[in-house]
């Protein structure tokens, strides 16, 4: 777990400096030295929308709460969050409303609000998009002001 920390801890600094070739790398030497473990789906999802490449950054989303529902029976909140964002910017908006209102359900069952106020936020403007500007507006009164 020590070696998975350490390439994790490696990924974002990739990132930021643009080095997007060393950052998949280590994902991939992660998700191939650990194919059961979401992490590695997950640190590559997050490259790859920086990146820009949506469709591939969905896929690897999608494989992490699948691992971790098969693995765990565990659903990881930010997981659908991240793939939901991708999906509003590729303007798949019911997919992305299904995915915000699974964050918003697991924020509620995992009794951790830490996602919902973003979920909520996301799931206003993909609601925005669609043109239900009644359920936009619900959404808007559900999250907190600080």
């Amino acid at each position: 777990m020590d070696e998975i920390k350490k390439i994790q801890d490696e990924v974002m600094p990739s990132v930021r400096c643009r080095d997007y070739a060393r950052a998949l790398r280590l994902c991939n030497e992660l998700i191939v030295g650990n194919p059961r473990l979401s992490d590695g789906f997950r640190e590559r999802a997050f490259v790859h929308g920086h990146m820009g490449r949506l469709e591939d950054a969905i896929r690897d989303s999608t494989c992490a709460i699948a691992l971790d529902m098969q693995e765990h029976d565990f659903e990881e909140p930010a997981d659908y969050l991240r793939r939901g964002h991708d999906q509003v910017v590729l303007g798949a908006y019911e997919e992305a409303i299904r995915d915000f209102s699974r964050v918003i359900d697991l924020c509620e069952k995992y009794s951790n609000r830490y996602y919902a106020e973003p979920a909520y936020q996301h799931r206003a403007y993909a609601y925005l998009r669609m043109g239900a500007f009644r359920k936009a507006i619900e959404d808007c009164d559900c999250f907190q002001y600080a």
